[in-house]
């Protein structure tokens, strides 16, 4: 190893309080490696170039998260042991690092996001709030009451748009008939969107584009394609992002209620960390109820306050939330380049209490430390909190985060100002589509999240089944091309959003003529590698902790037997979600439809979306 005292460096180092008390990374670098075991380091972000001997560079590219120096000296040590006679010269070489312009501070960061001005510039219009309701008129009537009292409350008028997808002839009376009643009494500003009227809307589409009929047509028709049990949450959402095509939105689902309420380990800190959620655990739904404590506060004007702006505007908003640079502890470097003062906030979310939405529980296994506790802390609440679902999700500070933006199954606010795109017509995971499409589009934006939540409680209740822990992971046909997107983003350098949802489209089409063989392989390796992710993060988990309980190690055990015992099953099904008993050749061939078809989507949505954005203003 070379002697870290042997670098020289122009420049001294900042005083040593300044730097203990600062959070710091490696920043994402070029290299160049040069004779005598030496590496050129040209930082992305400052633009400096270091020589290093590549011993350190090794060790700096474990150095991506933003901690105190000393946190990185301790997990260096932890990595190889053999330097720990060295920590004070490693120390002292990461302090000249951050010197030189090679190791990232949090306190230049914070600084700049809090000394940005503030801008003329107003954020988009507001569309309104639209409520996706199918079949639950008793649901519905339960929410718009809830946004009634919230408006009587607070007195800000709003919107709301029901958008309904029922099946059943006398659940769209209803529903009809329950708008009807809020418009007669003028209690609340609400419209309704049903069938007729989106028969309506595409026939107004397809007769300004007829030469994609077809395409319209799949995005947004309910036709003969489709059986009474299938899912199209997916076509209601893709109405309402063309309602609403040039404006801010927001999406309510008809189980949710307008009373916020605070997370249990609230703190008025920000953070920009990505990580799991936080979660609580409830035995039933009286118990939670009487344990939370309710705001006083109008959850939607607040999404509102923060929807479309830009990063610098919300640090100047919010200036009763503390904002240092622990904010930006266990952030990774390459995910501060989107913390810029113009950054904007595309998706704002709050937390859930009560139904987290989830089809399956493999999730509460996937928590920190501190929810583990919580969640293993007695046998019989154990087997009550992983049989009713009834939980808080979400998180517990301010958080401002470049990650995939999932909706939440309450509230969640979208900025359309600039294009939005489309998601699955039908199947399941269509939020996750969604979410995984936007940030592809927009992948220097960021979410917002509050640390309070809304109640989702679907009548009747619903339970978890057990027995889905002895069932091996499942991608439906939305996740696999989710996962696609996923794959292929690293590849797409173009900037326009309009042109990186080309790339998608041009990319699904291309899967879609491959020949039969080569998708069904690309789809079973995808399954596959979606059943060993969850072995390899179960065992992990199950390693890392074990002083846990039995029954909490045997569940997880169960999971990871499902799993390995998918992986030897070479006849398994591709897809949960299509035909019953269909044959695997079928199943690649929904999908190679899907594919086909979404991808024509994608190429005309950007000039379906323009059009639609010219008569919203008219």
């Amino acid at each position: 190893m070379a002697e870290y005292q042997g670098i020289s460096f122009s420049m001294k180092s900042s005083s040593p309080t300044s730097m203990e008390a600062d959070v710091v990374a490696f920043d994402q670098c070029a290299a160049f490696g040069l004779p005598e075991a030496t590496v050129m380091l040209k930082s992305h972000r400052s633009g400096m170039r270091v020589l290093v001997p590549a011993d350190i560079f090794g060790l700096l590219q474990h150095c991506v998260y933003y901690q105190t120096i000393a946190e990185h000296v301790d997990f260096l040590v932890t990595v190889d042991p053999a330097i720990a006679p060295h920590k004070d010269q490693i120390q002292q070489v990461l302090k000249d690092l951050k010197t030189q312009g090679l190791m990232d501070s949090g306190e230049r960061l914070i600084g700049s996001l809090k000394s940005a001005k503030r801008t003329a510039a107003q954020p988009a219009g507001f569309a309104g709030t639209y409520i996706r309701t199918c079949d639950r008129p008793a649901q519905l009537k339960r929410l718009l009451e809830s946004l009634c009292l919230n408006q009587e409350r607070y007195g800000h008028q709003h919107r709301y748009i029901v958008v309904d997808d029922s099946r059943n002839a006398e659940n769209l009376q209803q529903n009809q008939a329950i708008c009807a009643e809020y418009i007669t009494t003028g209690r609340l500003s609400t419209e309704y969107y049903g069938l007729q009227q989106q028969s309506e809307y595409v026939k107004q589409l397809t007769q300004a584009f007829p030469e994609h009929k077809k395409t319209i047509h799949w995005l947004l028709a309910r036709d003969d394609r489709f059986d009474e049990s299938m899912f199209t949450g997916g076509r209601l959402l893709n109405h309402i992002i063309l309602l609403a095509a040039g404006q801010r939105f927001a999406l309510f689902d008809d189980d949710a209620a307008c009373q916020p309420y605070q997370s249990p380990q609230c703190e008025h800190v920000w953070s920009f960390k990505a990580q799991p959620k936080d979660a609580w655990f409830y035995q039933n739904r009286e118990q939670m109820l009487a344990e939370i404590q309710p705001l006083e506060l109008d959850p939607l004007s607040l999404h509102l306050d923060i929807l479309g702006q830009s990063l610098g505007e919300i640090v100047n908003e919010l200036s009763a939330v503390e904002l240092t640079a622990s904010a930006l502890h266990g952030v990774r470097s390459d995910n501060s380049q989107t913390l810029k003062p113009d950054t904007r906030i595309l998706v704002t979310r709050n937390g859930t209490f009560g139904d987290p939405g989830t089809s399956s529980m493999t999730w509460v296994y996937q928590q920190d430390n501190k929810v583990l506790e919580r969640l293993v802390e007695d046998d019989n609440k154990y087997k009550q909190y992983t049989l009713n679902r009834t939980t808080w999700l979400g998180s517990h500070t301010f958080r401002a985060v470049n990650e995939n933006a999932l909706m939440t199954t309450t509230l969640t606010g979208i900025d359309g100002s600039q294009l939005i795109p489309p998601t699955g017509s039908f199947y399941r995971n269509e939020d996750y589509l969604f979410s995984r499409l936007l940030k592809f589009i927009h992948p220097h934006s960021l979410s917002f999240e509050f640390p309070w939540g809304l109640p989702h409680l679907p009548e009747p209740s619903r339970q978890w089944d057990a027995e889905r822990l002895d069932e091996p992971k499942t991608v439906g046909i939305l996740g696999f091309l989710a996962d696609i997107a996923n794959n292929v983003q690293r590849f797409c350098l173009a900037e326009s959003p309009q042109q990186r949802l080309r790339y998608v489209g041009e990319t699904y089409r291309s899967l879609a003529d491959a020949k039969r063989e080569v998708l069904n392989q690309g789809i079973e390796e995808n399954l596959l590698n979606a059943q060993v992710a969850t072995v390899n993060d179960m065992q992990i988990i199950i390693d890392n902790n074990k002083n846990q309980p039995q029954f909490w190690k045997d569940d997880i055990k169960r999971v990871i037997k499902a799993n390995k015992d998918g992986l030897a099953r070479s006849e398994q099904t591709l897809f949960p979600d299509v035909g019953a008993g269909d044959t695997r050749d079928q199943q690649v061939q929904s999908c190679q439809d899907v594919l086909d078809e979404f991808g024509d989507a994608l190429i005309l949505w950007p000039e379906l979306w323009e059009y639609c954005k010219q008569l919203n203003q008219v």
